[in-house]
């Protein structure tokens, strides 16, 4: 499972949430371990984690919250026009990475079916 790094209002989404500095610290193949393996289960503040995880990992211009006011369902819908219109200077990155995550866990063993699972 996972541990939740800060917890934010669902009524109130703040233009701007500083980390835990430790959890920004560390090196980039441990900076995702707070957000569940499938984005399709993700809340809107774990949302807005991966996108300040992704800007600070990429050095991307600031992401504005009100941009992203969705969850991972939500962000499952979006193409990536979408993604470039809400963020000019990285959507295609943010966009690529997103479907790189919701492949990752669509194909993972875990989610295969049970007669699948015996033939490999």
């Amino acid at each position: 499972m996972y541990t939740p790094m800060f917890q934010i209002h669902t009524s109130v989404w703040p233009t701007e949430v500083k980390l835990n500095q430790e959890y920004l610290n560390k090196d980039s193949s441990h900076q995702f371990y707070a957000l569940p393996e499938d984005p399709r289960s993700w809340s809107r503040e774990e949302v807005f984690v991966w996108l300040l995880s992704m800007q600070n990992q990429h050095s991307l211009p600031p992401i504005s919250s009100d941009r992203f006011h969705m969850n991972g369902k939500a962000l499952c819908l979006m193409n990536v026009e979408m993604f470039v219109q809400r963020v000019p200077l990285g959507g295609k990155l943010l966009y690529k990475d997103f479907q790189m995550r919701l492949s990752s866990a669509l194909y993972s063993s875990k989610n295969l079916l049970p007669h699948q699972q015996h033939t490999q």
